[in-house]
C-alpha cells in the first residue's frame, strides 16, 4: 500500500480516521465509565492512520488533522496495542483510568545500575551543575551553559533515571547556611 505524503490532500480514508481519532478524544474526557473504550478506538484509529503515513509526516499529520500532542497519541496507540491483554483481566478491566491501564501494561524498568551514586549524592551532583549552568545563563555563555544541562542528562541516565523522575525544588538559602 502507498503512503501518504503529509503535504498533500490527505485521501478520505485518513480523514476518517482523523475524524474517529478527534471524537474519541474529546470523549475520552468526558466519558469516565467509558474513558477506556474511548482511548481504545482512539489508538486504533491513530495505528491505522500511522500505517498510511509516510516516514516523516506522521507528527505533523497528527497535529494538523486530531490536535493530539505526541504523548496523547502514543498512549492512546500503547493502548490499543495492549488492548486484548487489558481486557482479560475483567474485574479490573471496567474500573481502570488511563494512568492505572498504563501502569498495569508498563515494563518493568531496568535495574538501577550498580555503581549509580546513592539518590542524595546525585541530587547534590544534579544541584551544583544546575546552579553552575544558571550562572553561565547569567553571563551569557550559553554553550557552558549547554553543556551543564547536558552534564545533568547524563548523570540522570547514568542512574537510570530521565527528566520525569526528577523533581526539582527551589527555594531561597536560610541566612545561616549562606554565612556557614
Amino acid at each position: 500500500m502507498l503512503k501518504h505524503n503529509a503535504d498533500i490532500s490527505p485521501p478520505a480514508e485518513l480523514n476518517e480516521l482523523a475524524r474517529k481519532v478527534r471524537e474519541q478524544h474529546v470523549l475520552v474526557g468526558t466519558s469516565a465509565s467509558k474513558t477506556l473504550t474511548h482511548a481504545f478506538a482512539a489508538g486504533e484509529a491513530l495505528l491505522a492512520a500511522k500505517d498510511l503515513i509516510d516516514h516523516g509526516g506522521w507528527a505533523r499529520w497528527r497535529w494538523d488533522n486530531c490536535g493530539l500532542s505526541e504523548r496523547s497519541a502514543r498512549r492512546y496507540m500503547q493502548l490499543a496495542k495492549a488492548r486484548a491483554e487489558i481486557e482479560n483481566r475483567p474485574r479490573v478491566a471496567g474500573n481502570l483510568t488511563l494512568n492505572a491501564a498504563l501502569r498495569l501494561i508498563a515494563k518493568p524498568r531496568a535495574s538501577k545500575p550498580k555503581q549509580a551514586a546513592s539518590r542524595s549524592e546525585l541530587a547534590n551532583t544534579i544541584t551544583k551543575a544546575l546552579r553552575l549552568g544558571l550562572s553561565q545563563v547569567r553571563c551569557e555563555q550559553a554553550i557552558a551553559a549547554s553543556n551543564a544541562l547536558i552534564a545533568i542528562n547524563a548523570k540522570l541516565e547514568s542512574a537510570g533515571l530521565d527528566l520525569h523522575d526528577v523533581e526539582v525544588t527551589i527555594r531561597p538559602k536560610s541566612r545561616e547556611k549562606a554565612a556557614a
